[in-house]
């Protein structure tokens, strides 16, 4: 399965030797509206795992995972939350890591407009 493929942890795992490209033709998939029903499920492990990747890929690479995977289809109270919860956590544990931290402000502003 691709999402276990993109999260793993192994460094023999075939996503590790992705370039820039295969990650972002890879991941236009998940974004695509016709596909939610399918990409829902795994809604809340991108707020358990976007963190160690945004830690430690690189500053383009972690960006396609988080603009591509992120939850943001939904604009409710619930799913705002989860953007908040997130922003707090880093805020408090890495208060360093300035873009993580502006992706996440970005996103609950878009859904709040939403």
């Amino acid at each position: 399965m691709l999402w276990n493929l993109y999260f793993s942890e192994d460094k023999e795992s075939e996503c590790e030797s992705y370039g820039l490209r295969t990650f972002a033709r890879s991941f236009s998939g998940w974004a695509q509206t016709s596909h939610r029903h399918l990409t829902e499920k795994f809604n809340d492990e991108f707020f358990e795992k976007i963190g160690r990747i945004i830690k430690n890929k690189g500053h383009y690479v972690s960006e396609y995972y988080y603009h591509f995977l992120a939850p943001t289809h939904n604009a409710d109270d619930a799913s705002i939350k989860k953007f908040e919860d997130l922003l707090a956590k880093t805020l408090a544990d890495d208060p360093d890591n300035t873009s993580f931290i502006k992706m996440l402000k970005d996103s609950i502003t878009v859904l709040q407009i939403k």
